[in-house]
C-alpha cells in the first residue's frame, strides 16, 4: 500500500505495478486488494448502464 504516497509525491513507482495515463478507451484502474492489479474498464457494466454524464445528488 506504500506505493500509491510513494508515486504521488515523487513520481517514483516504488516498484508498484505499471498503471498507465488514463484513456477514455482503456479505463485502466488499480484495484487494491491482497494482490494489487490493473483492470481495464472496471465499471463498464455499471457505466454503460448509466451513461457517461457525471451525476450529483445535491
Amino acid at each position: 500500500m506504500d506505493e500509491v504516497p510513494t508515486h504521488a509525491h515523487h513520481a517514483d513507482d516504488g516498484g508498484a505495478l505499471p498503471w498507465p495515463a488514463f484513456d477514455e478507451q482503456v479505463r485502466a484502474t488499480l484495484v487494491v486488494d491482497a494482490a494489487d492489479r490493473i483492470v481495464d474498464d472496471l465499471d463498464r457494466d455499471i457505466r454503460r448502464a448509466w451513461g457517461d454524464e457525471v451525476l450529483s445528488f445535491r
